[in-house]
C-alpha cells in the first residue's frame, strides 16, 4: 500500500498513519529538525508532511518514472530525487537545477557529502558512483556536455547501504559502502582532490578520482560450515574516527563502535568482528545469568555495546503499558520523532531501529 506510519520510538506507540501515496512507498527522509517528513513512491510523487500534525504541506510531481530515493542537502535548500537518473532540485520551488545520468536501474542508495558538493549513489548492482554536483545557473545548458561522475567503485556483491561522514574537519571526504555479503568498506579522498576534479570539469577535461579504501570491516567466518552466516547489517558514522555497526542476527543484532583511525590519524586497515552466539534466546539467557547484559567492554579498536532485542512482543508490551499515560500527559510528537532519529544516527538502539523500519513500511 501507500501508507506511512510514524511511531514514537520511546513509547513504541503509533502517532500518525499518513495516506501518502497511491502506489508503493519507496523512501522516507526527515529534515534536520525532524519536524518535516518527505516521502516518495511509485506514483511519481514527492510529498512533504508535518510530523506534529500529520498534515501534508505540499507535493511535487514531475516526471515519467517512479521516485525511488530522496536526499536533502546539508543546507536544506536543495534535494536529490532519484529514479534511474538523479535530479537536483531547489527545495522550495521544486525547480530543477541539474540532472545526473544516474544508473541503468532505479537508484537504491543516495547521499549528500557534508559540504553538498558531492553525491554518492548506487542502484541494484555492484557499483557505487561518486558525482560532482553542479549548482550553477547554466547547469541545464551544459547537461550532456560534462561528465559529472568523478569515480565508480566496483564490488563483489550488490550495494546495500552507503553514506558520508558528516564532518568536514578531518581534511578528507570520507564515506562507507556496505554490500550484500556483509562487508563494510570505508573510503576517503582529500577535499582538495574533489575541488581539483570540479575545476577540471570547468576546463572541459573531466578527470576520474581514485578514492582510497582505508578500512574494511567484516564478521569472522565460522569454523563449522553448518553454522548460521552472520554479517554486518547496518552502519552509521558517529565521529571523525568511529563508526557503529549492527551485525549478527537480524532479530537480535549486536552493536559495536569501531575505531577506523588510530590516534596518529592513520587508518586501521582491517577490523574483524567476533561472531555472536548462534543460539538467539540462549545468548540472552547467558548474558542475564552473568550479569553483564547491556554492559560496555573494550576490545582493541572495538567497543561492544551489547545486543538489542528487536522482537515485536517487546514493542507491543511497551505500547500497552504506556498508551494511556502518553495520551494523558500530552506527548510532544515532534520532540519524540527528533529524539528517535537522533538516537538512530548517534547511538542506535533496538527500539529506534524498529521505529525507523516501521515508519518506512508501505
Amino acid at each position: 500500500g501507500g501508507d506511512v506510519h510514524i511511531w514514537d520510538a520511546v513509547r513504541a506507540g503509533l502517532v500518525h498513519t499518513l495516506r501518502a501515496h497511491t502506489g508503493r512507498v519507496n523512501h522516507v527522509v526527515f529534515n534536520r529538525e525532524k519536524d518535516l517528513l518527505y516521502t516518495c513512491g511509485d506514483d511519481k510523487r514527492v510529498c512533504c508532511w508535518s510530523v506534529v500534525s500529520g498534515e501534508m504541506l505540499h507535493e511535487f510531481k514531475k516526471g515519467k518514472v517512479a521516485v525511488s530515493r530522496l536526499a536533502i542537502s546539508p543546507d536544506e535548500k536543495h534535494m536529490l530525487l532519484a529514479g534511474t537518473s538523479i535530479r537536483l532540485l531547489h527545495r522550495e520551488k521544486w525547480k530543477r537545477v541539474s540532472q545526473l545520468p544516474g544508473h541503468a536501474d532505479s537508484v537504491k542508495c543516495l547521499a549528500f557529502s557534508p559540504d553538498g558538493a558531492l553525491a554518492l549513489s548506487s542502484a541494484s548492482g555492484r557499483h557505487a558512483s561518486l558525482w560532482q554536483l553542479n549548482y550553477s545557473k547554466k547547469a541545464e545548458e551544459t547537461e550532456g556536455k560534462e561528465t559529472s561522475c568523478l569515480a565508480t567503485l566496483s564490488f563483489e556483491t550488490a550495494v546495500e547501504q552507503l553514506d558520508f561522514l558528516k564532518s568536514q574537519t578531518v581534511g578528507w571526504c570520507v564515506f562507507f559502502v556496505l554490500t550484500a555479503d556483509g562487508k563494510l568498506s570505508i573510503w576517503r579522498i582529500p577535499h582538495s582532490a574533489a575541488t581539483q576534479g570540479k575545476k577540471a570539469q570547468k576546463k572541459g577535461s573531466p578527470s576520474q578520482l581514485e578514492p582510497t579504501r582505508c578500512c574494511s570491516v567484516r564478521v569472522i567466518e565460522p569454523d563449522d560450515d553448518s553454522a548460521v552466516e552472520q554479517r554486518v547489517l547496518q552502519a552509521s558514522f558517529t565521529s571523525d574516527d568511529e563508526i557503529i555497526v549492527a551485525y549478527g542476527h537480524k532479530a537480535r543484532p549486536t552493536f559495536k563502535r569501531c575505531k577506523f583511525l588510530r590516534p596518529d590519524g592513520e587508518p586501521v586497515r582491517s577490523l574483524v568482528l567476533q561472531r555472536v552466539s548462534d543460539g538467539l534466546f540462549e545468548a540472552a539467557g547467558e548474558a542475564s545469568a552473568s550479569g553483564k547484559e547491556g554492559s560496555k567492554r573494550k576490545r582493541g579498536a572495538e567497543q561492544v555495546l551489547g545486543a538489542g532485542d528487536m522482537a515485536l512482543p517487546l514493542l507491543q508490551k511497551r505500547k500497552a503499558e504506556t498508551a494511556d499515560s502518553a495520551i494523558s500527559n500530552g506527548v510532544d510528537v515532534a520532540s519524540s520523532a527528533a529524539n528517535a532519529a537522533a538516537n538512530t544516527a548517534n547511538a542506535p538502539s533496538a527500539s529506534s531501529f524498529a521505529a525507523a523500519a516501521a515508519a518506512a513500511a508501505a
